[in-house]
């Protein structure tokens, strides 16, 4: 399973974001998600030079940790994240 794959499994969408006044540089990240480190919640991004590359880099960041989405909602979801291969 990749990460788009895993993304269709769960119903949740992978936002890119693009910044021209940084050298081309892209962003990716699942919208409204954090990643679970011990009882912390930190962000997680992925960051390329196309979208293609800033997916890859995000996918690599969290495969394997638990992703929290709405965390401070009433409909707060995690799932762990598989190792994509």
């Amino acid at each position: 399973m990749n990460i788009i794959e895993f993304a269709d499994v769960i119903d949740k969408e992978i936002i890119i974001r693009y910044y021209p006044n940084q050298g081309r540089r892209f962003t990716a990240q699942f919208d409204r998600s954090e990643t679970k480190d011990g009882a912390i919640l930190v962000g997680s991004y992925g960051s390329g030079t196309d979208p293609e590359d800033a997916i890859s880099n995000y996918a690599s960041k969290i495969q394997l940790k638990r992703l929290v989405f709405n965390a401070g909602g009433k409909k707060r979801q995690e799932y762990v994240v598989p190792n994509f291969t």
